[in-house]
């Protein structure tokens, strides 16, 4: 009969150039990988695991750390919402209240190993709130006096947009993920936490890409993730 299986498996990586002598190559690099258990599949060489055991034994899982995970910024029309620096230097110059609503964004794409590639793009970010909060009358009239540049802006590219967009859309007035108007973003609890420092990182990678920006300068597009807490350099 059978032998029952131990749920033990002999695992190696292979890089490119491992595949002409692949037997050999499997016998002199595998090693016994245990998979009978919840954890999630993780395939190293003798080294890198006995490193891996040695982290788990004296050191500290992510998941005890004293750390909050979020996503980025949805703002459920980026065309709109997510600009360039020529729209952000034109908004600006027409208007200097328009910087108190822009801040510069990073894509997943962006972000580099322990550093970024900054695409000079910038979102109109005004959070959820943010209008009833300042607003004296009537809602629009208000925005639209006080942040002229902005609201011109978003309703001129909602006109042009529209020209060609799919059935699908709902466009900028109808979308999903707005605030209490349409130019505000969808409520965000954690918004406050894109000011702090924090790791960024992308949400699909074929490598570590962690970025740490201390200087609370940028604000994650929705294919980042950040992390906060303290000690977070240590993570890196």
């Amino acid at each position: 009969c059978k032998e029952k299986n131990k749920g033990k498996t002999l695992a190696v990586t292979v890089d490119d150039g491992c595949t002409r002598n692949l037997s050999d190559y499997i016998k002199q690099n595998s090693s016994e990988i245990s998979f009978n258990n919840s954890e999630n599949w993780v395939i190293l060489n003798p080294i890198e695991l006995s490193i891996k055991k040695k982290i788990e034994q004296y050191g500290t899982k992510l998941q005890d750390w004293d750390l909050s995970i979020n996503r980025g910024i949805l703002t459920g029309y980026n065309d709109a919402f997510i600009i360039d620096e020529a729209a952000k230097n034109s908004l600006i110059t027409a208007d200097p209240k328009s910087a108190e609503l822009i801040r510069p964004i990073l894509r997943g794409k962006d972000i580099k190993r322990y550093t970024y590639d900054f695409a000079e793009l910038w979102i109109i970010c005004i959070p959820c709130g943010f209008t009833n909060a300042n607003k004296k009358g009537d809602a629009e009239e208000w925005f639209s006096n006080n942040y002229k540049s902005i609201y011109t802006y978003l309703v001129n590219i909602e006109k042009e947009l529209s020209k060609n967009r799919s059935s699908k859309s709902k466009g900028l007035y109808k979308r999903d993920d707005q605030g209490d108007y349409w130019w505000e973003l969808r409520s965000c609890k954690y918004i406050d936490d894109f000011n702090m420092p924090k790791l960024m990182y992308s949400e699909i990678v074929q490598e570590p890409h962690f970025y740490f920006d201390d200087n609370t300068h940028f604000y994650p597009e929705a294919t980042t993730f950040i992390m906060n807490g303290d000690n977070l350099k240590s993570l890196l």
